[in-house]
């Protein structure tokens, strides 16, 4: 395994061990600002934290509920909160892909042109959104129209 830079290193120092109190990406860059005298962002605290769980196979979490931020992770269970969240994630931006791929283009530009060459101006859903309540497990769909 690759020695950490010192970037790395100064990022690794800063997370907490175990999920209980994550340190925020927000507190991260600012402090990396400060200790490293170098402008930091989200974005490559983000790439950092990718290369130390890649490269370096050390155990990051994250959590996307509050408390929000990074951490070292300890047990099993932390590890199984950790995945879950990118599982869904990973499987989400998959069948995005899947979708994009089977679109016949030109069909699908030739009837959007005949459409509007028609005069319709009628609205249709073109992105249908649905997310999850927590609360409820209920599913909540928003439909945003076309003009």
């Amino acid at each position: 395994m690759p020695k950490l830079s010192q970037l790395q290193q100064a990022v690794y120092d800063l997370l907490p061990k175990g999920a209980e109190r994550p340190r925020p990406q927000s507190e991260i860059v600012y402090l990396i600002e400060q200790s490293e005298n170098i402008p930091a962002t989200p974005r490559l605290i983000s790439q950092i934290v990718n290369d130390l769980i890649i490269k370096h196979h050390i155990p990051i979490g994250s959590s996307r509920t509050e408390p929000t931020g990074y951490y070292l992770i300890e047990t099993a269970e932390e590890l199984q909160n950790a995945v879950r969240p990118l599982s869904r994630q990973a499987n989400a931006e998959l069948k995005r892909v899947d979708t994009l791929l089977q679109i016949n283009l030109a069909e699908c530009w030739a009837k959007e042109k005949a459409d509007v060459c028609n005069g319709s101006n009628s609205r249709q859903p073109i992105i249908s959104v649905v997310s999850s309540d927590q609360g409820t497990n209920n599913l909540l769909t928003k439909k945003f129209t076309s003009n």
